[in-house]
């Protein structure tokens, strides 16, 4: 059974130290919570065992998702400070805070059903990852989806929803081996489809470790 830390404004499981990723869920909590982000990340950190955080704060009290301000300024730090406690449990970081090996931060997020996308990645135009990560990102999701779901998502990228100013401070902060994706999944795949979502990020996570220990 997983036992996540509770500070005051999110939860967090610091995983595998082997496991160079963390997925969270920063809009989880009600009232205008993401349905089932939480829940997302639960079920695939049990099955990746991944660090992860979910917030325990609403969006409409403290949004960790936008820069930092006055309103937010107490949860956003907190948020900070449990990215940076992941990052020393996994020993990536030397003493100057830059990372020394390739990190990625799955951020999933709930967006409203479209005809048009089920699934919109954002970075920014990938301001908030590399050219690589991005590339080796969107392959890995259509081919497991299309492996899970038996057939294409609709999947964009950087079309509408590219992610907030705010994701490019860790990249700032850490260095260019700090990658953040911003996932939005609509509201059917998140309700009728969990379970299909599960398993795709589990793999993909899974595949990453992988291929990053082949590399060191």
């Amino acid at each position: 059974m997983l036992t996540f830390k509770e500070s005051k404004y999110v939860a967090y499981y610091l995983g595998n130290p082997s496991i160079n990723c963390h997925i969270d869920a920063v809009h989880s909590k009600s009232p205008n919570q993401d349905i089932n982000t939480k829940e997302l990340v639960i079920e695939i950190i049990k099955n990746a065992n991944c660090s992860g955080i979910y917030a325990l704060i609403s969006r409409k009290e403290m949004d960790l998702n936008r820069p930092i301000n006055k309103t937010n300024k107490p949860a956003i730090l907190e948020y900070r400070k449990v990215i940076n406690s992941i990052l020393n449990h996994l020993r990536i970081i030397d003493k100057n805070h830059n990372l020394t090996s390739l990190y990625l931060h799955l951020a999933l997020h709930g967006m409203k059903n479209n005809a048009f996308k089920e699934i919109e990645v954002g970075t920014r135009d990938n301001e908030t990852c590399s050219d690589d990560i991005f590339i080796w990102f969107s392959k890995k999701l259509e081919e497991i989806s299309r492996e899970v779901f038996k057939r294409d998502l609709k999947i964009v990228y950087n079309v509408k929803l590219k992610g907030n100013s705010s994701k490019v401070v860790h990249r700032n902060k850490y260095g260019t081996l700090f990658n953040t994706i911003q996932i939005e999944i609509s509201k059917t795949l998140r309700t009728k489809y969990f379970g299909n979502l599960v398993d795709v990020f589990t793999k993909i996570i899974k595949d990453l470790s992988h291929e990053i220990n082949l590399k060191e």
